[in-house]
């Protein structure tokens, strides 16, 4: 077992590395019946600013590393899976001017029969996604804030985190965000309901060797 080991451990140090794995997450959708669209990446795009909705429910599956084709399976990105813990919703915002505001107890989650209201947010957090397309934000709990809720927050570029009272849901459950207070110059911007689905992701890239 050890020379084998150190056969895999040469081959990727030489020749490089695969990568794959697997995972469940949620993926955003506007109904037909709705005159809006999101592109391709899941962005909501309107007049100012571009605005993405990412619910960090990731849940992880299989992953596997090797040299050429990844067979080794190991343990990755558990600490993403919030499974057991308050459910946080990032909102995403790239505006093309400082006009623009939101507030983050107008914005709503529809679950299980139930429209709930964020507890706590926060940011602006720096939020990107890997290889995998896998969510990762650079935040603490203790970064959000409990007050003020109902105060409009002004928008910079970068990720606000909301945080509401339920447990985290896996993918496959649904929900919509309801976004009603996003404003620029102090007037309402019209966001439509955001719908999420449950998918089953895979994904597999190559790191160079020496």
């Amino acid at each position: 077992m050890k020379s084998i080991l150190t056969v895999v451990l040469t081959a990727v140090a030489l020749g490089g590395c695969a990568m794959g794995g697997t995972y469940s997450a949620s993926e955003p959708f506007i109904s037909e019946a709705s005159e809006h669209r999101l592109d391709a990446d899941g962005t909501f795009h309107t007049d100012g600013i571009m605005l993405k909705v990412i619910p960090l429910n990731y849940k992880p599956g299989l992953d596997t590393a090797g040299p050429i084709f990844p067979f080794i399976p190991f343990m990755c990105c558990r600490g993403l899976d919030r499974s057991n813990q308050s459910f946080h919703v990032v909102l995403d915002f790239h505006p093309k001017n400082e006009e623009f505001t939101f507030t983050p107890g107008d914005v709503a989650l529809g679950i299980d029969g139930k429209n709930l209201t964020p507890t706590a947010s926060g940011g602006p957090f720096p939020c990107g996604a890997d290889e995998g397309r896998r969510t990762w934000c650079k935040y603490q709990e203790q970064d959000l804030q409990t007050s003020d809720l109902l105060k409009p927050v002004p928008i910079r570029r970068g990720s606000y985190i909301l945080a509401y009272p339920v447990m985290t849901p896996d993918p496959r459950e649904p929900f919509v965000i309801r976004i009603a207070g996003l404003r620029r110059n102090g007037q309402p911007q019209i966001v439509p309901q955001i719908d999420f689905k449950g998918v089953y992701r895979g994904f597999w890239f190559l790191f160079a060797g020496l």
